[in-house]
C-alpha cells in the first residue's frame, strides 16, 4: 500500500533546549536508538556531546590528552562502536605509529585505553588541513570497508622519494584488519609508472580481506 504523502503543514518542528555551542574545524554526528552523539574536534581538543532524539542538551565532556605530536585521522563506526583514530609521529625512531580509542556513546565518554594498531617506519604523505592560526597535517591513513564491513582496508602513501613528479613512483601501503581489529594483510606496492604518468584513482577491499584493487 502507499504511502501518504505529507506537505509541509502536516510536519511540525520544534526547537531543543537551548545550549552553548562549539564551533570546531570537524563536527560529527551519530544517531543509535533515541540519542544523538556529536564529536567536534579543534586542534587537539575533542568534543563530545550527547542529545535525545528530540534535540535537548543532555551533557557535554571535553578531551585534551591526545599525545604530543599526533594528529586526528578518523572518527567513526567499527563494528558496532565507536572509535577515535589519530597518528603519532616519533621523530626520534622515525616511526608513524595509528591508535584507536572506543567512545562510549551510551555515556559519551572518551575511554582512556589507547591500542596500537599498526607502525609505519618512516614519513607517510598527509593531506594539509587549516586550523586556528595553525597548519596541522591530518589525513595520513586513509580508510575503507568491504561491502559486508568485515574487513577493514587502511591505506597509505609514503612520502615521494624525488620532488618532480617526472621521477617519482608513489610507494603505497595496504593494510587489512577484521572487525576485531586482527592484522590480516600487508602490502607495499610501488607504481608501475611515474606520478605525471599516472593518478590512483581509488582503492578497495573485498570480504576475503586479501584482494586489493
Amino acid at each position: 500500500m502507499a504511502g501518504r504523502l505529507l506537505f509541509s503543514q502536516d510536519i511540525e518542528v520544534k526547537a531543543g533546549n537551548p545550549y552553548k555551542a562549539v564551533d570546531a574545524l570537524k563536527k560529527l554526528y551519530f544517531y543509535y536508538n533515541d540519542q544523538v552523539m556529536s564529536v567536534k574536534i579543534e586542534d587537539k581538543v575533542i568534543v563530545i556531546q550527547k542529545f535525545d532524539s528530540n534535540g535537548n542538551f543532555k551533557q557535554q565532556r571535553e578531551y585534551t590528552d591526545l599525545p604530543k605530536n599526533s594528529s586526528v585521522e578518523r572518527i567513526g563506526e567499527h563494528n558496532g562502536s565507536y572509535y577515535v583514530f589519530y597518528s603519532v609521529w616519533d621523530g626520534g625512531t622515525k616511526k608513524l605509529e595509528l591508535f584507536y580509542r572506543e567512545i562510549n556513546f551510551t555515556t559519551g565518554v572518551l575511554e582512556r585505553e589507547s591500542k596500537k594498531l599498526l607502525t609505519v617506519t618512516d614519513k607517510v604523505a598527509g593531506n594539509f588541513a587549516l586550523s586556528s592560526s595553525r597548519l596541522l597535517i591530518r589525513n595520513h591513513f586513509d580508510f575503507q570497508y568491504s561491502k559486508d564491513h568485515s574487513r577493514l582496508l587502511i591505506q597509505y602513501r609514503r612520502v615521494p622519494r624525488f620532488k618532480s613528479d617526472k621521477k617519482n613512483h608513489d610507494i603505497i601501503g595496504f593494510e587489512v584488519f577484521d572487525r576485531y581489529f586482527n592484522h590480516l594483510f600487508h602490502s607495499e606496492v610501488e607504481m608501475p609508472y611515474t606520478e605525471k604518468m599516472m593518478d590512483n584513482l581509488d582503492y578497495a577491499v573485498d570480504f576475503e580481506g586479501i584482494h586489493i584493487s
